[in-house]
C-alpha cells in the first residue's frame, strides 16, 4: 500500500476508510466501534470501528489491528507505535541535557 505515514508518536494504527474500501474489503468485516481519537492539533475525530489486517513488512508477516477513521487525508494508513511494536522495531532512546 502506498502512502503510509510512519508516526513513533501515533499511539495507535490508523487505516482510512477510503484505503480499506480500496482493498477490496467488505465493511460488514468491521468490528463496530465508535473510539474517539485526538489529533495533533486538539481536535477528535471518531473512528467507524477497528479490524485486523495482515501486514508484510521487512520480511514479515504479521496480524496487525488497525482503527478505521472516514475522514479525507493525505495517506492510506498510519503505522504507529503497536506497528513498530509488533515488528520488533520499537526504540528506546533518552535526550541528555
Amino acid at each position: 500500500m502506498k502512502r503510509t505515514l510512519v508516526d513513533n508518536g501515533s499511539s495507535t494504527n490508523i487505516l482510512f476508510m477510503d484505503a480499506y474500501k480500496g482493498l477490496g474489503l467488505d465493511e460488514n468485516a468491521l468490528t463496530r466501534k465508535s473510539t474517539p481519537l485526538v489529533g495533533f492539533s486538539g481536535e477528535v475525530k471518531q473512528t467507524v470501528g477497528e479490524v485486523t489486517l495482515p501486514v508484510y513488512a521487512g520480511g514479515i508477516n504479521r496480524q496487525t489491528k488497525f482503527l478505521i477513521l472516514d475522514c479525507a487525508t493525505a495517506y492510506n494508513a498510519i503505522m504507529g507505535r503497536p506497528g513498530f511494536m509488533t515488528w520488533g522495531q520499537c526504540h528506546r532512546h533518552s535526550i541528555k541535557p
